[in-house]
């Protein structure tokens, strides 16, 4: 028996031009149908690259033909799939004919972004319209500046912040100033930091300057007169008064800056009923006698009131004062409107709808009800 090399091949496939008439694999081997497929086997960057804001770089594939068809111009090329575009050809084309299990380079040149930040473009292999094979890709590592880590405030900071120090430093005693860049520490003057990205240490704030002289108290208004020391607002007379003098205020005097709002509360001074808080909304809110009050809770004409008080309970123009009787009751003075003699006060009559003043010889129980003097014997007079 000669040796196995020796021996005469044999064709599997039967027909004119086989060794033998008929086919050994039978009906099972029949032609395939073509397929498109590609595998990646290099790159000149298989692993992220570091590199500079606007640099370019050159990134070559290497790929092999794993399909049953063969790679030409006519259709085949290396495209762009996802990612940035990174200003780089979107579209490689197939330079010569790559035959099945063949392998050929690709080679697409990139520029990267001036932000820093990673960026990853994929390609692939198509042909026509249909993609196949395996992904191949480039990732960019555009570097910032690198922060630095500050003790004083216990964190890192980007490059370009401003710190101040309390220590010594900088040519200074203390409160020296320095600014990170890219990763380092270097003195500086607070002049070239903004204001957003520059930290001033609160142990280095100069004390603030004594406040200034008081100015004459009774020339401010309310806003002024709350914020100037030494002198305090009086809402009852609505005056600013020097402190020392605050006793003359009818009711006390504040430096609440509350105390100037637009508006006056009940029982404050007022000249007009607008004066007072609520009066835009609440029609019950008057300015009585130059005093708000809230005339829903008032007494009416005729009814008693606190002599203790003139202006308590009283509505409208009505005062409280002794009627012909002795005792005390709202009513109304000289010149007022009414409807009955007890509507106004004391010995006052109501002749045309107005209460009438007494005149001299005619008895009174008060002045506000002459039209002169309401004498010790109780009778108007001179």
């Amino acid at each position: 028996i000669g040796n196995y090399y020796d021996r005469t091949p044999t064709d599997p496939f039967g027909g004119s031009c086989s060794t033998q008439s008929g086919d050994l694999w039978g009906g099972s081997c029949s032609p395939s149908t073509p397929r498109d497929d590609s595998r990646y086997m290099s790159s000149t960057y298989p692993r992220t690259v570091t590199v500079a804001p606007g640099q370019t770089v050159t990134q070559a594939w290497r790929l092999e033909n794993t399909g049953t068809t063969t790679w030409s111009s006519d259709g085949y090329a290396l495209v762009h799939t996802t990612g940035p575009n990174l200003m780089a050809l979107q579209r490689a084309g197939v330079a010569e004919r790559i035959a099945p299990h063949a392998n050929t380079r690709f080679e697409v040149t990139f520029e990267a972004p001036t932000a820093p930040g990673t960026y990853a473009v994929s390609y692939r292999m198509t042909h026509g319209d249909e993609l196949f094979g395996q992904t191949v890709s480039l990732s960019l590592r555009v570097a910032g500046p690198a922060s630095c880590h500050s003790a004083t405030l216990g964190e890192d900071v980007p490059s370009g912040t401003c710190v101040q120090v309390s220590y010594a430093g900088c040519g200074m005693s203390r409160c020296g100033w320095y600014a990170c860049s890219d990763g380092a520490w270097f003195c500086t003057d607070p002049d070239v930091c903004s204001a957003d990205d520059s930290h001033a240490n609160s142990m280095c704030t100069p004390p603030p300057p004594p406040p200034p002289p008081p100015a004459t108290c009774a020339a401010l208004g309310c806003g002024d007169c709350t914020a100037t020391p030494g002198c305090e607002f009086c809402p009852g007379d609505g005056q600013c008064h020097a402190a020392a003098d605050a006793a003359s205020c009818v009711g006390g005097t504040t430096t609440a800056p509350g105390v100037c709002d637009v508006c006056r509360e009940i029982d404050a001074a007022c000249a007009d009923r607008l004066d007072c808080c609520g009066a835009d909304t609440n029609p019950n809110i008057q300015c009585v006698r130059e005093y708000c009050e809230d005339v829903s809770m008032c007494s009416m004409i005729g009814d008693t009131c606190d002599a203790t008080d003139p202006m308590a309970g009283c509505c409208a123009s009505a005062v409280c004062l002794p009627n012909a009787g002795g005792s005390t009751q709202c009513c109304l003075t000289p010149r007022e409107a009414c409807s009955a003699d007890a509507d106004c006060c004391g010995f006052e009559r109501c002749e045309g709808g107005i209460c009438r003043a007494q005149q001299i010889g005619e008895p009174c129980l008060n002045t506000e009800e002459c039209d002169a003097l309401c004498l010790s014997n109780h009778t108007c007079g001179y």
